[in-house]
């Protein structure tokens, strides 16, 4: 009988074509090393989409294909130091090696791990990668200031997954909604779910998919007319924070409708500015109101470790849930969220019983090992004083890069909390439209040019003045080699793009 010439695309049982594996990974990796060695963050080649893209009749040689693959992947944007346009970051090398020797075991990680007391153990008996995420889940529980003991959650795709869950759980535990799990919500009267104009669109999502209704969600504005006012006037950084007055009139507002509020969800590190919205004052407001407290703290959960970050998100170990992304602040290969719960007991409104096994609790059924691994490590590599000097140093290049544009003239539309800066490039005579053309314009002068890769930000927190969105140079420190004399790199880049542009 004839041997196969696809059998060489798996292992053998044996481990004898192991070495080929090592030999094609290693030199796939070594041929992308250019891609790491160009100073530019923008490739000088564009990928384009291939209509004629095929399943071929007979499989093309690996060989060819990897080489193919290879060539797109030079065209991808870098993540060096000097790409400064978004979240994207560059990951701990050491949790891509842990992600790649998890997927050659290729485990699915459905199974739960068991707790009895306060201890832990995995239902199927030969799979580590339930014990290396409960293990995680307990490292993050560390983070954002939950007992370890008693929290519990789940490693998930994202964010938007991670916001799907934890107000699934809201929904499923509000009294308004009994026995919503097997009865449904056709008949029931609608619910509201609080948040802020600079929330992420996932929460949007989520109610839609939940049935709770994209209209239900009310989001409360994070700025007054008066700071407004003061922004026009002499370009006073606008503080991107909803007012406690503002959520506790809408909440009075409904409770005097008979509408029952689920949950209210405010954000730890915002996507547009990063901004740090109070989660203290609502603590106060649930224990009054009766509310799920969910934080989303997707990008500014790791802050945590960081004193001046730790102190302007005091409340948040009092939240009901939390969602935190390692594959953001946490210098994770994509896909890696997590859902955290306060407490355990939660995550049994998650459990299905079935017949052949004891599944997680969780929305997803089969999950990768790959992200629970490459977390775990991350967690080990850097603890918390390698995050703290990371992080921080990610907070000291935003805060310096706000103090130089100042002294250039340009200014900062918001406060910096974290890692972001969103700014006008000086313009005395602009109004708002004409600043948010000259915006742009820098922004792609900037980028023309090659050396620094940045973002522009069409509309920030739904904010309107006279009439128009307030759009700005967007501006992100991720990457821990971007330095103080890089950002001064970029001051002359700003110069020279800014002369271009006006």
């Amino acid at each position: 009988m004839r041997k196969s010439k696809y059998l060489r695309l798996f292992l053998n049982p044996d481990g004898s074509n192991f070495d080929s594996l090592i030999v094609n990974l290693r030199d796939g990796i070594s041929y992308l090393k250019e891609w790491w060695e160009v100073p530019s963050p923008i490739p000088k080649d564009v990928d384009e989409f291939r209509e004629d893209s095929q399943l071929p009749e007979a499989g093309e040689p690996p060989e060819q294909v990897l080489t193919d693959l290879i060539a797109r992947l030079k065209k991808c944007r870098r993540l060096n130091d000097r790409n400064l346009s978004f979240m994207d970051p560059i990951p701990n090398i050491y949790t891509l090696i842990a992600s790649c020797m998890v997927s050659l075991q290729n485990p699915n990680n459905a199974g739960k791990v068991k707790r009895v007391n306060r201890k832990r153990e995995a239902v199927f008996q030969y799979e580590v990668v339930p014990n290396l995420e409960e293990e995680s889940i307990m490292m993050l529980a560390d983070i954002v200031g939950y007992d370890r003991h008693k929290a519990g959650g789940h490693v998930v795709s994202g964010g938007t997954v991670a916001i799907l869950t934890a107000l699934m759980i809201a929904r499923d535990k509000s009294e308004s909604l009994k026995d919503v799990r097997k009865e449904g919500l056709f008949g029931k009267k609608s619910v509201k779910v609080l948040t802020s104009k600079a929330s992420h669109f996932a929460i949007r999502k989520a109610m839609r998919i939940l049935g709770l209704g994209e209209n239900n969600l009310i989001e409360v504005p994070v700025v007054t007319d008066e700071q407004i006012s003061e922004f026009k006037k002499s370009h006073t950084p606008l503080p991107l924070r909803p007012t406690d007055s503002e959520y506790e009139e809408k909440l009075e507002k409904c409770e005097k409708m008979g509408e029952a509020i689920i949950a209210v969800i405010p954000t730890v590190g915002t996507t547009a500015t990063r901004t740090i919205e109070p989660v203290e004052p609502l603590v106060k407001l649930r224990n009054k109101y009766g509310f799920q407290l969910i934080v989303d703290a997707a990008f500014g959960g790791f802050a945590r470790l960081l004193d001046e970050p730790a102190k302007k998100m005091k409340g948040i170990e009092e939240s009901n849930a939390i969602i935190i992304d390692p594959h953001k602040w946490g210098y994770v290969p994509y896909p890696c969220g997590a859902v955290l719960f306060r407490d355990y007991e939660d995550l049994k409104l998650l459990e299905y019983e079935v017949p052949y096994y004891e599944p997680a609790s969780t929305i997803e059924g089969s999950r990768p090992g790959g992200p629970v691994a490459a977390l775990w490590v991350a967690l080990k590599t850097l603890g918390k004083e390698g995050y703290k000097e990371i992080i921080g140093k990610c907070i000291e290049n935003a805060k310096y890069l706000e103090k130089r544009l100042r002294e250039e003239g340009h200014y900062p539309v918001h406060e910096v909390d974290l890692n972001a800066v969103n700014f006008d490039a000086k313009c005395s005579t602009c109004n708002r439209k004409k600043q948010n053309k000259l915006n742009e314009k820098v922004k792609e002068e900037i980028n023309k040019r090659g050396k620094f890769r940045i973002s522009f930000m069409k509309e920030l927190a739904s904010i309107k003045i006279d009439g128009e969105p307030l759009s700005a140079i967007h501006v992100e420190f991720m990457n821990p080699y971007t330095s103080e004399e890089l950002i001064e790199e970029f001051i002359d880049e700003l110069k020279l793009a800014y002369r271009n542009a006006v």
